[in-house]
């Protein structure tokens, strides 16, 4: 596939069907300093660690119009390696319900819409697809703010989720050229997500 996500650079001609995946695993060690309020001045940190998948599904409605659907699947973990209380930190995974979070291991789904302007099928040639469509959020989401904005009183709270929530509108364009010799695929994509309902 030409980079990034497998799906893409890909056109179906009518009838037929691709299934794809991808897969994205990463460890993150964090640390920041004391947090003004809490009343203690000892540094916080700890680890974060993501596996997720993404299965997709294409279909080629006719020559010129395919629809990918696809969702996230996964789940996040948190290690908390300070040594004391904290009502920011502690261990804990996307899985579970927590005080602001519904948990889970689905994220949000995509329905994706592409118009094949060009398509030179397996062979050498070029692709150049327009592409809309909606991001479906899951209930793995954050149910209140975890940065107390609006001065609440600070309680337990949890800062990441698999889903933002939000219902997103999505326009991308397309565009590669494969070639016979290396680099095989160059060109790339060009997408914009814009939330238009929580």
């Amino acid at each position: 596939m030409p980079v990034g996500n497998s799906e893409k650079g890909v056109g179906l001609w009518a009838g037929q069907v691709m299934f794809s995946s991808d897969q994205m695993i990463d460890y993150i060690d964090w640390f920041h300093g004391p947090i003004m309020g809490e009343g203690d001045s000892l540094n916080h940190k700890g680890n974060m660690s993501s596996s997720l998948i993404n299965p997709k599904v294409t279909i080629g409605l006719t020559n010129y119009w395919n629809l990918t659907v696809g969702l996230t699947l996964g789940h996040r973990k948190m290690g908390w390696n300070g040594g004391f209380n904290s009502i920011h930190h502690r261990n804990e995974s996307t899985n579970t319900n927590f005080e602001n979070s519904n948990g889970g291991y689905l994220g949000d789904s995509r329905i994706i819409a592409n118009y094949l302007v060009f398509n030179d099928g397996q062979g050498a040639g070029k692709r150049f697809y327009l592409g809309a469509g909606f991001i479906i959020p899951s209930k793995n989401t954050l149910t209140s703010d975890p940065f107390f904005l609006n001065n609440e009183d600070e309680k337990e709270h949890r800062h990441f989720s698999l889903s933002e929530g939000v219902y997103k509108g999505v326009f991308e364009t397309q565009y590669f050229i494969k070639r016979n010799t290396n680099p095989v695929f160059l060109g790339g994509v060009f997408s914009i997500t814009n939330p238009i309902k929580e």
